[in-house]
Formats: structure tokens, sequence, C-alpha cells
């Protein structure tokens, strides 16, 4: 089934409390050694940015662009896969032992923060000229 969903591509959760939301595959197990269902370790975004003008000062913009990230196991079968593919978010760190213990959980969530916030303020880069991050830190709106 997971078959495509490697490191890197971005879903959206269809269940869950998180239902909706945008998340990048961190890791895919297909195998049932963790846990009694095949899942993916994801990292999303929680809460989105709000939207910036051209006429607000840099206070207002850094407050604006606030995310709130979350950390998460999920079957493979609650995920759905979209077309984009993302290869620069620094993502290392997170793994499925950092879900078990809450207090690396919420320092995973801290480092996740500034990259999603340094990600969302510098997009460009070479390769996708920031159309799969523009995807990424947009509200899913149906």
């Amino acid at each position: 089934m997971g078959g495509f969903m490697k490191s890197g591509r971005i879903c959206i959760l269809t269940s869950g409390r998180f239902a909706g939301k945008k998340a990048i595959i961190v890791s895919q197990h297909e195998t049932r050694a963790n846990r009694a269902f095949p899942h993916a370790v994801v990292a999303g975004i929680e809460r989105y940015p709000k939207r910036v003008t051209r006429r607000m000062g840099k206070k207002r913009i850094a407050r604006k662009s606030h995310i709130k990230p979350f950390v998460k196991a999920v079957n493979l079968s609650h995920l759905l896969p979209t077309r984009y593919v993302v290869k620069d978010f620094d993502l290392d760190g997170i793994n499925d032992e950092i879900l078990k213990d809450k207090e690396q959980k919420v320092e995973a969530k801290k480092t996740l923060r500034k990259v999603f916030e340094k990600k969302y303020l510098n997009p460009t880069s070479a390769e996708d000229k920031g159309e799969n991050t523009k995807f990424f830190f947009k509200k899913l709106r149906f």
C-alpha cells in the first residue's frame, strides 16, 4: 500500500484530531514491529500561519508567521498522499522513539517550529522554486 509513501512526501490526514491537516512523512514502517498496523511518522502543521501583507511591520509579520507543529504516528490507510515532495526540510531528529517520551516530543516540536518558520519565511530553493513549500504552508480549503 505505501510503496510511493516515502519520506518527504506531503500528505493530508483523513481521520482523527488532525483530519484535513497537511503533514510531511518523516519515516514509513510497513512492518508491524512497534504498532499493530503499518504506519508512518508524520510532522505537520496544527495551526497555519496567517496572511501577511506588504503594509505590515516586521513585528506584526513575525507574530502572524507563527506556526504550531505536531508529530504523530499515523496508520497508512489514514493518509491521502499528494503529488508534492519536499527534500530540503531537516527532519532527521524525529523518529518512533521520540513519540514514546513526552519531554523529547516537546523538544522535537520546538525544533520543528523553528524549521517550519524558517522555511516559511524563506521558501525559495533552486530546484522547486518554492511551489511545494507554498502548498504545504497554506491552509487546506474545502
